[in-house]
């Protein structure tokens, strides 16, 4: 067991809760956690949270002919994230010319930075709304405003490479403060109900905004902000005041010249506020070009701005049929396993079949796929002239660029059940009270634009982005069949 591993957490809550003549809600919370990870200095914080509720549907003025349920509520409360490893103190090894072993002449060197100055990421939460019920409660929903304000947010941050940490060029810091804030929406009734059959529904959606509002001072005054990388320590995204958490930051493509088959970009100039636009000029993609120029990419985040969900429910006699739908847009995912596959490299066993249908030939070709060439490499240097030997372009994981930014929207049959409950006269006689025979299908279609293989790709907590590998794989489709037996 790695002893940096262990993590020890106490802590201590207090609740009350409080109704007035079922229609008056009150409840408050405070707790005070502890938690090994940090310094003593900043290992303890406290939390508070209190809502308020008013049901005035109960309220004796109140007519309930046509509404029968009419709550208002509001809340406002804390939560501490420190969901880190133990990186509060330097980390070290111990190597030698054989490895990481202890035989021969061993040293030490450092394995990763430390941050002693941690402590607890806090999320302050607001929300406010109405819960209703309509028409003898056959029809029920509610509507909210939240927002979330988040500080000293927990991440880890790119160091410059100089840094020559040997467990990575990144260390954790409270890197900044952000908010989210939407509005959710949820409904669900009856649609028809006769003696034989009935019609259910429902429908929820929510929708997100983001926005980092803080960094350390001196990002601030210099606005240049955070720069995270993935894999191959390459910056994808970046983290500054103004923009959305983890905005993708790349070169920004501009297709394949049709005369000479190389890839471009869009020339990128960076004014004194940290902002980024184009200069109206396209240069190649060459790899010292992509790193010169990179553009930073407003609106295009992994964070969906709009999710949702719907579901149906059919009941005949004693069939049943259950569908439930799942729905997202705004979200957008580098595929990685794209970039390998289209650009041949030594070593690469799987290539797209795009470089053997669209792929540049001859002057005048109009594609989105440069000529076929190995290693990435073309004889053209970074202003376009021609050149006597190989100039290295974008190459596989080294450069990242837009090219390879799908958008990841999606609609998802997350379920479809179909069962039958055998009639009460035969299972009374077995002195059964119940008895379903059921099929269900898990994850049956998916609809997206997304080239890979699923767009809910994990959102790296590094960087914010969203990066679809070579582990990547498609969701598991289930098959279920299944017999619910109630004495």
């Amino acid at each position: 067991l790695d002893p940096n591993s262990e993590r020890y957490l106490l802590g201590y809550f207090l609740r009350a809760n409080y109704k007035l003549k079922d229609r008056y809600i009150i409840n408050a919370s405070v707790r005070r956690d502890g938690l090994s990870t940090f310094t003593p200095e900043n290992r303890w914080a406290t939390f508070f949270s209190g809502g308020l509720g008013w049901i005035i549907s109960e309220e004796p003025w109140f007519n309930k002919s046509t509404v029968n349920l009419l709550k208002l509520r509001g809340s406002v409360g804390q939560v501490g994230n420190s969901n880190i490893p133990q990186v509060s103190a330097d980390k070290w090894e111990i190597v030698n010319e054989n490895g990481n072993t202890l035989e021969g002449l061993s040293t030490s060197r450092l394995y990763s930075l430390g941050n002693p100055n941690l402590k607890w990421e806090t999320t302050t939460s607001y929300d406010a709304g109405v819960d209703f019920g309509l028409f003898n409660n056959r029809l029920n929903g509610s509507v909210a405003y939240y927002r979330r304000n988040v500080a000293n947010m927990l991440s880890q941050v790119s160091l410059p490479q100089s840094a020559g940490i040997r467990g990575g060029n990144k260390g954790w810091a409270n890197a900044c403060d952000m908010y989210n804030q939407g509005v959710e929406f949820e409904v669900m009734g009856t649609i028809m109900q006769r003696k034989n059959f009935t019609w259910t529904a429902g429908f929820n959606f929510a929708t997100n905004m983001n926005k980092v509002t803080r960094l350390d001072e001196e990002s601030d005054a210099n606005h240049t902000g955070y720069l995270n990388a993935g894999d191959g320590s390459q910056v994808r995204t970046i983290i500054k005041s103004g923009l959305a958490y983890g905005t993708y930051y790349m070169a920004e493509s501009a297709g394949v010249d049709a005369q000479k088959g190389i890839p471009m970009i869009y020339e990128v100039k960076t004014n004194a506020d940290g902002t980024t636009e184009h200069t109206g000029k396209i240069i190649p993609a060459t790899a010292t070009n992509m790193e010169a120029n990179k553009m930073i990419l407003e609106g295009k985040t992994a964070l969906p701005k709009f999710v949702g969900g719907f579901n149906t429910t059919l009941k005949f006699y004693g069939f049943d049929v259950t569908a439930v739908f799942s729905f997202a847009t705004g979200q957008y995912i580098y595929s990685r396993l794209v970039q390998s596959s289209m650009t041949p490299n030594a070593g690469m066993l799987v290539l797209n079949r795009r470089l053997l249908t669209d792929a540049w030939q001859k002057p005048g070709d109009v594609t989105d796929v440069p000529q076929i060439n190995a290693q990435c490499t073309y004889y053209y240097d970074d202003a376009g002239n021609p050149s006597e030997t190989g100039v290295l372009y974008g190459s596989e994981n080294k450069t990242p660029s837009s090219r390879f930014l799908e958008k990841a929207d999606y609609l998802k049959l997350r379920t479809l059940t179909l069962g039958y409950t055998l009639p009460e006269k035969v299972t009374k006689k077995a002195k059964i009270q119940n008895v379903r025979f059921y099929v269900s299908g898990g994850n049956l279609f998916t609809i997206t634009p997304f080239s890979g293989y699923d767009p809910e790709v994990a959102i790296d907590q590094t960087t914010g982005g969203a990066v679809e590998t070579f582990t990547a794989m498609p969701s598991t489709r289930t098959c279920t069949f299944g017999v619910n037996l109630n004495f």
